[in-house]
């Protein structure tokens, strides 16, 4: 005698009937494969900066096809330590797109720093622009540092106005060029950007500015609109300077762009013209843009980039002191930052760690809890 329920000839089995458990597993397994799939797919519109390279620009091998700094027409001096400039690398940029199953990766990773494309990057900017206006930036950095270099280390310097890039669809666009040394802007002399910019904003919105201008050993005029932006009149170019001296520096930094090596080129720079080694054989790492007075910038990624100079084997860090608020809390194990504003307090920085008098150094701490 058996349990089985009896059927007659022809009558069916009674359908089996499914866990209501393993309908719910069945469809959470389809939902996560299909999240999964939209994640890799969609795009975010986010950038993830993380951990980049930590250069010394004092080695005979930087980044480029050699020494990332090369002195001539004055005498240089031998150096000890390291001295050097610190990158991030950037994901999620025009033309390279993150999907969110990569932003969530690095969420999860708990080091990288994510933000809004649209804090980095104007809307509808290309990939080549990013690439020009990145790859300007470095060459304007590199002037800024040589002249505050020359005049530390003595050496006479002027600053020629140059056009680093002209901003696609701007007045100037088709009149000024890429490469182009301003000698005055409406009879002014163009003796800085300062004073370039100051005569455009005489000019006013919505009228022209006669620009005179080097381009390819011959000077001409050129005639060009202004226009409102931001309450401003602009002409729509990008301004750098050129130290122009008796010395020529010149600097290889490979693919690497952008302005925030700037204190420490002028610091490597210093060193080769100046006697005695700077870093006196320390590891000394650092970031932020210099203007050509010496004021020290600040720049974004420094929390990733304290950790790639770290890994890098730096031992101390000099941050800018307006990008204190992003260093606490951040300092890798084993090295130690110092707030600075400008070339001079670098300088001296460098000197107190090399002599090992490092107590009256000001850290990003210090410095916020004095304000």
């Amino acid at each position: 005698m058996t349990s089985a329920r009896d059927t007659s000839p022809g009558e069916a089995p009674p359908a089996r009937r499914r866990h209501p458990l393993a309908v719910l597993g069945l469809v959470l397994s389809v939902l996560f494969v299909v999240g999964v799939v939209v994640a890799n797919v969609v795009t975010a519109p986010y950038v993830v900066f993380t951990s980049g390279g930590a250069y010394d620009v004092l080695a005979e091998d930087g980044p480029g096809d050699g020494p990332m700094l090369r002195v001539d027409g004055h005498q240089t001096y031998p150096t000890d330590g390291a001295l050097r400039m610190t990158t991030v690398a950037m994901y999620g940029g025009p033309g390279h797109e993150l999907s969110w199953w990569e932003v969530g990766t690095s969420w999860l990773g708990r080091q990288d720093e994510i933000v809004p494309r649209s804090r980095v990057f104007p809307e509808d900017v290309t990939a080549d622009q990013v690439q020009k206006v990145s790859t300007a930036q470095m060459t304007g950095s590199q002037s800024s540092a040589e002249t505050v270099a020359l005049r530390a280390a003595g050496v006479p310097v002027t600053e020629k106005v140059v056009v680093a890039q002209v901003v696609p669809g701007a007045p100037a666009e088709g009149r000024l060029r890429a490469e182009d040394t301003i000698v005055s802007v409406d009879g002014a002399r163009a003796t800085s950007v300062q004073v370039v910019q100051q005569a455009v904003q005489r000019a006013g919105a919505g009228s022209t500015v006669r620009v005179v201008v080097q381009r390819k050993g011959k000077q001409r005029t050129v005639t060009v609109p202004t226009k409102q932006v931001e309450g401003r009149a602009v002409v729509g170019v990008q301004l750098g300077t050129v130290a122009d001296s008796p010395v020529d520096v010149h600097v290889d930094a490979g693919s690497v762009g952008g302005p925030s090596a700037g204190m420490m080129l002028a610091l490597g720079i210093y060193d080769k013209l100046t006697e005695g080694p700077l870093a006196g054989g320390q590891d000394v790492a650092g970031t932020g843009t210099i203007d050509p007075d010496g004021t020290v910038g600040p720049i974004d990624g420094i929390a990733q980039k304290m950790h790639g100079a770290r890994e890098a084997g730096a031992t101390w860090f000099l941050a800018p002191e307006d990008n204190c608020e992003q260093v606490v809390g951040h300092v890798p194990q084993g090295m130690h930052d110092v707030a600075v504003t400008d070339f001079t307090e670098a300088r001296k920085a460098v000197e107190a760690i090399a002599a090992g008098r490092t107590d009256a150094l000001p850290t990003c701490e210090e410095h916020l809890a004095a304000r």
